[in-house]
């Protein structure tokens, strides 16, 4: 008896080790597949199936149908598989990798449904499933494609300390309006969630770049007072909506707190955008001046959307400051960015040993020593060579002959070389 228990013990123990192993090779097997090599063998033979639809178009006019989706689905598959080799790229660097599986999985997805799209009411007129569910599955496929790609963006900017909390409330404002959407696309005709829908969402759809642009981490009292005037106006504007049966400036008191509150928000935001530098890159006299004339646009443009809502008639005056500031604060805000990447030397700025510059693969800033190197955030390895341009032939020094095509010791022609490599 005890003999038995100990062998089917070694038995089970056995079948245990079999299956952890048996698992740990597939997991192996999947974690060393070349996505990048099967993404592109999808590509290449979905364009070998849009190939042969065009050939059995012309062989087979009868069944032209059938070929419709053949080339409808070849086309699809091969821009799926165009993103889907972007996105795997993206996921295999560190500081992208949330970027690349949201933008694989966003893809994969929307081509799924479109695909049903594609064949449903082929196997619907055969008897197979029911029909009448082609168009939720195409604008299922465009929802998830459009926002997607913002909710990808929104993860984005996680890699970035300053943008990390900006691009997490990105993503989360674009899932909510995905999901909703989604919803109202499979419920259509259910009146108490379209409402609901359009009630919270209208006012977030107008205000979600001014959250976004007030969540750019800065001090933390200027923080909370830029994100609580961004999320009272879209609060406003939702009880407003509830309140007035859709129509928010029915509602006149949350209508103008909702107004005013955003157009502060909106200040904050935009001045988080014109002062995103280091401190030591700032150019105070310029960013004050195009944070006033911001200022001035964003509150004349509050005033005509008040002035459109109550079907008032702008004045003239009103029109020519909105049209002027509009146009002075988009030149100033151009000029001082600019201004700012010069001052920066956002390519590479020179210290005697070395280069500051930008990785050219994930973005990151960092040290490049003269010599052989790696980014210490990817690992893409680099060369830096350093030199003082001299003659091949004589050794001159030919720093201050930049117009010059010949040594001026020898005559030896003179050939350009890059300094970094």
């Amino acid at each position: 008896m005890l003999h038995q228990q100990s062998t089917s013990g070694v038995a089970g123990l056995l079948k245990i080790l079999i299956s952890q192993s048996a698992s740990s090779s597939f997991f192996n097997y999947i974690a060393c597949m070349n996505y990048q090599r099967v993404a592109k063998q999808v590509l290449f033979y979905s364009l070998g199936i849009a190939a042969l639809s065009g050939v059995l178009t012309m062989a087979l006019p009868i069944a032209g149908d059938v070929i419709g989706r053949l080339l409808g689905t070849a086309i699809c598959t091969a821009l799926a598989s165009s993103i889907l080799i972007f996105a795997i790229q993206r996921l295999e660097i560190p500081p992208t990798k949330l970027f690349g599986a949201s933008l694989g999985l966003f893809a994969f997805s929307a081509y799924l449904c479109t695909l049903a799209a594609i064949w449903i009411d082929y196997f619907g007129s055969a008897g197979v499933i029911s029909v009448g569910v082609a168009d939720e599955f195409a604008i299922s496929a465009a929802l998830l494609a459009s926002c997607g790609v913002l909710i990808s963006i929104g993860l984005l900017a996680i890699a970035s300390n300053k943008l990390r909390q900006a691009g997490i409330s990105l993503s989360i404002i674009w899932m909510f309006f995905l999901v909703m959407w989604l919803l109202m696309t499979w419920n259509s005709g259910n009146q108490p969630l379209d409402t609901f829908a359009n009630n919270v969402m209208k006012p977030m759809l107008a205000l979600f770049p001014i959250i976004a642009l007030c969540f750019i981490k800065r001090h933390r009292i200027y923080m909370s007072i830029a994100c609580g005037f961004a999320i009272m106006s879209c609060i406003s504007g939702q009880i407003a909506m509830f309140t007035s049966q859709g129509h928010i400036e029915k509602n006149e008191q949350f209508f103008l707190f909702s107004l005013f509150s955003g157009g502060i928000a909106a200040i904050l935001g935009m001045t988080n955008v014109i002062q995103y530098r280091k401190l030591k890159h700032a150019i105070y006299w310029a960013e004050y001046g195009t944070i006033t004339i911001v200022s001035v646009a964003i509150t004349v443009f509050c005033i005509m959307i008040w002035y459109n809502s109550y079907r008032i008639e702008i004045p003239e005056y009103v029109i020519r400051l909105a049209v002027g500031t509009g146009i002075l604060s988009s030149t100033a805000l151009i000029g001082l960015i600019i201004g700012q990447l010069l001052r920066s030397a956002i390519f590479t700025n020179y210290d005697g040993t070395g280069l500051e510059g930008i990785c050219p693969r994930c973005n990151a800033t960092l040290q490049i020593p003269s010599g052989k190197s790696h980014c210490v955030q990817c690992g893409l390895r680099m060369k830096l060579q350093i030199e003082t341009p001299h003659c091949r032939a004589c050794g001159y020094d030919i720093t201050k002959l930049s117009n010059a095509t010949s040594c001026s010791e020898c005559g030896e022609p003179i050939v350009k070389h890059p300094r970094v490599q």
